[in-house]
């Protein structure tokens, strides 16, 4: 490679380790002047891939990356707007699609061993009804235009859920119980948690409503949330009730703002 060449492609971070085939495009220089990071990483005993390639500039990714063994696929920021139809990700572990230009679910993912996906900051507006998600610890949607989450996304592993500023109205009313945190943060259309959610989320340490402007009061059941150390509800304008149980909660010390007859209401329970 000529220095001229070298400068040219701004090549930085490549590392690769693997049986699997780079296109030829792919490989040469100037078709990669704006890559950051390209990790394509194979473990010879079982056959494990991960694949890290943000802030891509290719729109569809290249045939020569996909395999069937793929377990990690990270292309966070990327131009990316779509992935091979083909079954290519059966065994994928961990998804990172966030700030991409995806604006559905590719089909060819399998969600039984998916365990991490963010589709944070994308065009996805629903996700596919009627599948399984068995596995799924981590997910994020914030800042998409999801308005309502399918019966198949209960998984009792979920530990994190992110919807923060989506359009979602209301949360399934289904047993999590080893959800840490739920954030709700800024849907403005969500009018109210799941009947007894408090049973539902036996596990939640943080709850954050904040600007949900809608939410006008929370369940009693809340007070079984024995684990529940922030709630914050900054900007919940309409809510004007609390449930008497929360004043017995051990939580972290912290200030939610209420407004009735356009006073504001400041409360800050003891632990």
């Amino acid at each position: 490679m000529s220095k001229h060449e070298s400068a040219r492609s701004a090549l930085c971070g490549l590392s690769i380790n693997s049986s699997m085939a780079l296109p030829y495009e792919a490989a040469k220089c100037e078709s990669l002047p704006e890559l950051k990071l390209l990790r394509l990483i194979g473990d010879s005993r079982d056959g494990e891939r991960l694949l890290v390639w943000r802030n891509a500039s290719f729109g569809e990714l290249p045939p020569g990356l996909c395999s069937v063994n793929l377990r990690v696929l990270d292309l966070r920021d990327s131009n990316i707007g779509k992935l091979p139809p083909r079954a290519c990700f059966m065994e994928l572990r961990y998804l990172d699609l966030a700030g991409t230009n995806i604006s559905s679910v590719p089909p060819g993912i399998s969600f039984v061993h998916l365990e991490h996906m963010d589709l944070s900051c994308t065009k996805i507006k629903e996700l596919p009804s009627g599948v399984c998600w068995p596995n799924l610890k981590r997910l994020y949607l914030w800042k998409t235009e999801i308005s309502e989450l399918p019966d198949g996304l209960c998984s009792t592993n979920l530990e994190i859920l992110r919807l923060k500023g989506t359009n979602i109205s209301k949360v399934p009313q289904a047993l999590l119980p080893k959800l840490l945190l739920l954030d709700l943060q800024g849907c403005k259309r969500l009018e109210s948690l799941p009947t007894k959610f408090g049973a539902l989320m036996t596990s939640l340490q943080l709850l954050h409503l904040s600007e949900c402007e809608r939410i006008e009061g929370l369940d009693s059941s809340i007070g079984s949330l024995a684990d529940l150390r922030s709630l914050l509800l900054r900007g919940c304008h309409r809510m004007t009730r609390l449930p008497q149980e929360i004043t017995s909660m051990q939580l972290i010390p912290f200030r939610f703002f209420l407004r009735k007859n356009h006073h504001t209401i400041r409360s800050s329970p003891s632990h």
